[in-house]
Parts: structure tokens; sequence; C-alpha cells
């Protein structure tokens, strides 16, 4: 927007930089939480059908619909975690985007993204290493970086072991924490931002 002269045109309006931020970050989550209503139905409507497929593929009696509702109960929490995640990378890649070019933002972002899973393995190995500056960098890593390993149930999916509610709220409290940070970050990078 400030490269294209956006928004220039848009706060020469009565609307203060504060909302066009807001604005943005809200825009970007509506657009993201009615692709994920959209294909989230789909693939579990898939889900759901894949008893039934199994069932016809070993020419067995159709299991009934509680199975089938089970299996998509099971998909429910990795598309949610999934949504937090996406909304923490949009404030990250919103309050970026307030100094930075769009190719910039798309490689800082990809960064946040890939260290943000490896974060957990860069600690342990910092830790193990036991040498003082590659402990230093992994917490320091750690500190900055958003711990997006945390939105991850790869492990819970493979053992076949269900994911308690209690895990959602604290996921959805580490949502609101990045989210809000990266949304203040933005606010604070954007205030001061010549736009001519």
């Amino acid at each position: 927007e400030i490269e294209g002269r956006t928004a220039l045109t848009v706060l020469s309006k009565p609307l203060t930089r504060r909302s066009f931020v807001i604005g943005k970050f809200v825009g970007i989550a509506w657009t993201v939480c009615l692709m994920f209503i959209v294909l989230g139905v789909v693939f579990l409507l898939v889900v759901a059908y894949k008893p039934i497929f199994d069932a016809k593929e070993n020419t067995t009696a159709n299991p009934p619909w509680q199975v089938c509702f089970q299996e998509m109960m099971h998909v429910v929490p990795g598309l949610v975690l999934a949504f937090m995640e996406t909304l923490v990378l949009a404030a990250l890649s919103v309050a970026i985007s307030t100094r930075l070019p769009l190719l910039a933002n798309f490689v800082i972002s990809l960064t946040v993204y890939v260290l943000g899973h490896l974060t957990p393995l860069i600690v342990q190995s910092a830790i193990a290493q036991e040498f003082a500056p590659v402990v230093f960098i992994g917490q320091l890593i750690a500190t900055i970086v958003p711990v997006l390993d945390h939105f991850n149930i790869q492990g819970a999916v493979a053992a076949g072991v269900p994911v308690p509610f209690t895990y959602l709220l604290v996921s959805l409290g580490d949502c609101i924490i990045y989210t809000t940070i990266a949304m203040l970050l933005a606010l604070t990078l954007f205030e001061d931002r010549d736009l001519a």
C-alpha cells in the first residue's frame, strides 16, 4: 500500500493510521477465516467419507454415523490450530509490511515460519552442545521468534492420541499473545512512517 500510494490515498480520508493497520489485519483475518471455513468443511466431509470408503473397499457393512463423526472430530483441533498459526503469521506480516517491501516481507515471514517450527530443536541442540555462544543464539531465537511448533499436533496425530481441549486453550493464549505483540509492533512502526 505504501509503494503503490494506496495508503496515502486512504489516509487522506478521515481515517487514523491505527485504524488503517488494524483494518488491514482484520481484512486478512476475515479472508483467512472464510477460507478455513469453506475448505475446512470440504476437508471434514472428505474425512467423514473415509470410513465409508474403507468399508466399501473391504466389502464390509457401512459404519454407523458415529464413526464418521468421530473421524471428523479428530481433524477439528488441527484445523483450529492451523488457523491460529495463520493469524500469528498474518499479524507478523502486517507488522513487517509497515516498513519493508513485499519481497522482504515474504522472505522474513518464511524465515519466521521455518525458525518457529524449528525453535524447540534449536534450543535442545544448543543446550546439548553446552557451548556458550550456541546456547545464547538458541535462546535468542527462542525469545524473538514465536514458537509456532505449539500449533503443530503432528506427533499426536501420528500416535493416535486425541488433542485435549486444554491444549487448544493454551494455544489460543499463545495466539493472542503473539498476535497482540505483532500488532503493537505494527502500530508503533507505522505511526511515524513517512508515506510521501
